[in-house]
């Protein structure tokens, strides 16, 4: 799927995720703050810059602690809920937040949706994603630390219906867990503000 005006299109998403969802990095287990911090620095300075793919793989080989090879679900934290409401101009959106993640849906009236997915660090070709267990190979692209991947209705189809999502950066091993709980309702409310 092709958007328009492709740019702005992805930072009004940007600016609706953090307006609606919190997000929030997570820090590394085993290292202390500071640490961590020194070897961030060293990254950078052995690096043409933090936007370059040789910082970001450094930070996440040598300053991020690993998890056992498995990589783990987490599980579905209770009480959490899904809220949908409207954006900017013709958006709407239906999201949830658990543990410093989010997981979105995205959409414009007459224009495609979106998922989007905050929370978590790494490359965007290594997102994994799976709902009820059952794996989706989804193509992820990455701007502003926000992981987006388009909403095809067969993927709408299983959000609303389904119990859980899992979703996993297999590089970093950052994975969080979100209920579907209330899914099938916020979604929903979005379709329809977005007449889809």
């Amino acid at each position: 799927m092709q958007f328009r005006d492709f740019g702005k299109w992805m930072i009004a998403c940007a600016m609706l995720i953090s307006g609606a969802l919190f997000s929030v990095g997570e820090a590394a287990a085993q290292m202390n703050p500071e640490e961590e911090q020194r070897c961030v620095w060293q990254c950078l300075a052995n690096s043409p810059g933090a936007a370059s793919r040789q910082y970001q793989d450094c930070v996440d080989r040598m300053c991020t602690s690993r998890p056992p090879e498995k990589i783990p679900l987490a599980t579905p934290a209770p009480r959490v809920v899904w809220k949908s409401g409207k954006g900017a101009g013709n958006s709407h959106f239906a999201g949830v937040e658990s543990n410093g993640k989010s997981f979105s849906f995205l959409c414009k009236r007459g224009g495609p949706g979106l998922f989007a997915i905050a929370g978590f660090r790494g490359p965007a070709d290594a997102m994994a994603f799976r709902i009820d267990g059952q794996d989706y190979g989804l193509p992820f692209i990455a701007q502003n630390g926000i992981y987006y991947t388009n909403a095809t209705s067969h993927l709408i189809k299983a959000l609303m219906s389904g119990k859980a999502v899992h979703i996993a950066n297999k590089q970093t091993r950052v994975s969080g867990a979100f209920s579907l709980a209330g899914s099938s309702a916020a979604i929903g409310n979005a379709l329809a503000g977005c007449k889809m």
